[in-house]
C-alpha cells in the first residue's frame, strides 16, 4: 500500500489529544512485577475516535506492516497488534512447511523409476 498517497488529514485522530493514542504510563499503571500493563482502559477513549475513522484500515495496516511498538493505531492497543503479526507469522511458517513437504514429495515421484527407464530390447 502506498501510504504517501492516503490524505492523513481525514483522519478523527487529527484534532485528538495524542494522550487518546499514546497514553502516559505512570508508576501507578504498574503491576506489581513492574512490567507495562497493556490493558483496554488505557486506550478505551482512542478507540472510541478510532472505530468510526474512514482511515482505520490503512491506519491498522501501516502500524502493522511497519511493526508500530507503541500507541494507537487503527483501533488496536500494541499488543493487540502484535497477536495479529504473531498469526501472520505462524501462518506463513505453516504455508512454507506445506509447500515444502509437497516438493519433497513431488521430488521422491520424479525419483521413482518407471518401465520406459529402461531399454528392454537389449
Amino acid at each position: 500500500m502506498d501510504y504517501d498517497k492516503i490524505n492523513w488529514l481525514d483522519a478523527n485522530c487529527k484534532d485528538a489529544p495524542s494522550e487518546l493514542f499514546y497514553p502516559v504510563v505512570t508508576e501507578d499503571d504498574r503491576p506489581d512485577d513492574g512490567l507495562f500493563a497493556d490493558t483496554v482502559d488505557f486506550y478505551a477513549e482512542g478507540k472510541v475516535y478510532c472505530a468510526s475513522c474512514p482511515l482505520r484500515e490503512q491506519c491498522l495496516a501501516y502500524a502493522v506492516e511497519n511493526r508500530e511498538r507503541y500507541g494507537l493505531w487503527g483501533g488496536l492497543s500494541p499488543l493487540e497488534r502484535r497477536r495479529i503479526d504473531r498469526r501472520a507469522r505462524r501462518l506463513r511458517l505453516r504455508e512454507r512447511r506445506e509447500n515444502e513437504t509437497k516438493q519433497r514429495q513431488n521430488h521422491a515421484y520424479d525419483d521413482t523409476l518407471d518401465a520406459s527407464d529402461f531399454d528392454f530390447d537389449e
